[in-house]
């Protein structure tokens, strides 16, 4: 699963920062990527599904606030939808 950033941002903080938020996603959410568009993902509620979706989330966003701004916004954004993606999953 892919998950998409809007590209105005993404194309706003190096390649190097790319890499890292592309590094934290792909380690908190198995199998997930970060692309570039427009699409926003939609979250659903679950149960103890909902509470790990939810914890992955967290860590991602911690490990996202390392970053320097603007970076650290963009993948914060990604972290995001990564969680209401595994969330709609439960």
């Amino acid at each position: 699963m892919a998950i998409t950033v809007n590209s105005v941002d993404w194309n706003g903080i190096s390649s190097d920062e790319q890499q890292k938020i592309r590094d934290i996603i792909g380690k908190n959410f198995d199998g997930q990527t970060v692309e570039v568009g427009e699409a926003p993902l939609q979250a659903d509620a679950g149960n103890a599904c909902t509470t790990a979706c939810n914890i992955a989330q967290q860590a991602a966003q911690i490990a996202c606030n390392a970053l320097p701004w603007p970076a650290s916004t963009v993948c914060n954004y990604a972290a995001e939808k990564a969680g209401d993606f595994c969330r709609s999953q439960c």
